[in-house]
């Protein structure tokens, strides 16, 4: 999980979580929560990616959450199950191509299994 505080820019990275050991995220990413303490003007897609290797360059986005007009808690899509390697793969999180006017201050947690 994590927090990121204040207002999102275009495109803003959340979270880079270089994972020490493997994880499974399962199909619509159940057991995820994300959350804006300010609410969005309007809807607002967040997504999920999965990058492996040096600099992770290399991305796949594998899910979205998406929080809706004047909400703050996402609904996950999140089409398959996504496996994680340890050491080598890392979760990130990054926030839409065009920042919304007063969303801010996110949580989220993503549950993955061992």
């Amino acid at each position: 999980g994590g927090t990121f505080v204040g207002a999102l820019a275009a495109s803003q990275v959340l979270m880079q979580l270089p994972l020490p050991i493997a994880i499974n995220i399962p199909i619509n990413c159940t057991g995820s929560r994300f959350e804006f303490l300010t609410a969005a003007t309007a809807s607002t897609t967040v997504t999920l990616s999965k990058c492996t290797g040096a600099g992770f360059t290399s991305c796949t986005a594998f899910g979205t959450a998406v929080v809706s007009a004047a909400g703050k808690v996402a609904s996950f899509t999140c089409a398959s199950a996504t496996s994680f390697t340890a050491g080598t793969d890392s979760l990130v999180i990054s926030g839409p191509a065009s920042a919304d006017a007063t969303a801010g201050t996110a949580g989220w947690a993503i549950y993955g299994t061992r």
